[in-house]
């Protein structure tokens, strides 16, 4: 074997064995806020006190629109703009309310609510607008790493708006302890992800909700609420999802992941290796440059009189 060859398949491994213990490390990393793009959705199962009737159950869908600011208190927040669905289900009754959320880019805490509801009632239909805003939107803070710890305090105003009556505005006060616990592996619907769960306790009840966020999905593929003697008093579970990862475990280097670029760098290699070995069992003459002409670095030579243009060089950049 040549000494060229030898240094290529040198490279080769250190190829290999440079790429695998990033990925793995970073499968193994704290879990850094995902980020959204246009077009990303979400479909959940719910049962229990998230459900507007007693004993009911539904779904829940949102799908990122964009990203735009929103104004609370005075202050702008970018946010992205997600669609919301709701569908209830009781018995034979099914009802459906679609509505609007932001969520802060910088840690996907909620900033607003919007939902509408219609109702035809005697001949008459009642429009019903709920709007909830929060002031600071209760934090997230990322990365996601185990025994983390922090307080969340927030002004809820909500604005109750029903079609030939004066609006309602109502105002309470959110507050919360939050920790991170240690990975854990969970499996709904969707599949079976990794997770980092967040437990949120309210202050004064005890009530808490455990809230298992994934990389792979880019937002909570499980979330249970508990009452304070720890009895599970309601549950959402991930259906569906499209979602690319983005970031350290799964990000991208000049718009592609480390795996894949691996995977050409290898080709690369391979291609290298075999022109290496061809020329050496097949050596050409160097083709003739009439006088005067330049040969460029890569492509066809410049005129006057080109010759036939040379064989393309693996790894080379495309002619100029």
């Amino acid at each position: 074997m040549s000494k060229v060859v030898r240094i290529l398949l040198v490279g080769f491994a250190i190829v290999i064995l440079s790429v695998m213990p990033a990925v793995s490390m970073t499968a193994r990393a704290s879990m850094d806020v995902p980020v959204w793009r246009v077009g990303d959705y979400w479909v959940y199962d719910f049962t229990g006190e998230g459900s507007p009737m007693p004993g009911g159950s539904g779904t829940i869908r949102f799908e990122v629109l964009g990203t735009e600011s929103v104004t609370v208190a005075g202050i702008s927040y970018p946010s992205y703009h997600a669609n919301m669905t709701f569908t209830f289900l009781e018995g034979s009754v099914t009802l459906t309310i679609p509505g609007d959320a932001w969520f802060r880019t910088s840690d996907l805490a909620p900033v607003k609510t919007a939902f509408t509801i219609t109702i035809s009632f005697g001949g008459t239909i009642y429009t019903e607008t709920v709007t909830a805003t929060y002031n600071p939107p209760p934090e997230m803070r990322w990365p996601l790493a185990a025994n983390a710890q922090w307080s969340v305090s927030s002004v809820v105003t909500t604005v109750i708006e029903i079609s030939g009556q004066p609006p309602q505005t109502t105002t309470g006060t959110l507050s919360a302890s939050v920790r991170v616990d240690p990975e854990e592996s969970r499996t709904v619907p969707a599949g079976t992800f990794t997770t980092s769960p967040v437990v949120e306790t309210m202050s004064g009840t005890g009530d808490y909700g455990r809230s298992y966020w994934s990389r792979d999905a880019g937002n909570s593929v499980e979330e249970r609420s508990f009452a304070s003697n720890d009895t599970q008093t309601g549950s959402m579970q991930l259906r569906s999802y499209r979602y690319t990862p983005t970031g350290p475990g799964g990000g991208n280097i000049l718009g592609l992941p480390p795996v894949l670029w691996a995977v050409i760098l290898v080709v690369v290699l391979i291609a290298v290796i075999a022109a290496v070995i061809m020329r050496r069992r097949r050596p050409m003459a160097p083709a003739a440059v009439p006088p005067g002409t330049m040969q460029a670095p890569y492509g066809p030579p410049t005129p006057p009189q080109p010759p036939p243009m040379p064989p393309s060089q693996p790894g080379a950049p495309p002619p100029g």
